[in-house]
């Protein structure tokens, strides 16, 4: 098993079994405090600021899940609590913030 899934596995229990009931009383879609919705992910491209991340997912909750070589990739709930945004930022030369390399939608398996 990748850590990649053993993270997001570890993200869909987490949440089904701190909000469970949510879940089922709420569209998957609905934009929620500390969650990512499939439509603010699709927002995100190569080359943007964390900054500007940070403001379209309007959440700072996220788990580092690696980091070297002046990288790291952190991954972001999503509001379904069946997937998990992952984004990998980068520090560019000459660039004063870190910027998006890739980005993934991962569903828990």
């Amino acid at each position: 098993m990748s850590l990649r899934s053993a993270v997001v596995g570890g993200l869909a229990a987490l949440a089904l079994a701190l909000g469970g009931a949510v879940v089922t009383a709420s569209p998957a879609a609905a934009d929620r405090p500390g969650c990512v919705t499939k439509k603010e992910y699709r927002k995100i491209h190569k080359g943007m600021t964390k900054k500007r991340v940070l403001r379209i997912f309007d959440t700072r909750r996220s788990w580092l899940v690696d980091s070297g070589d002046g990288r790291y990739t952190r991954t972001y709930q999503s509001c379904d609590f069946h997937h998990a945004a992952w984004i990998e930022y980068k520090r560019i030369p000459n660039k004063p913030d870190r910027t998006t390399r890739w980005k993934d939608w991962t569903g828990a398996s």
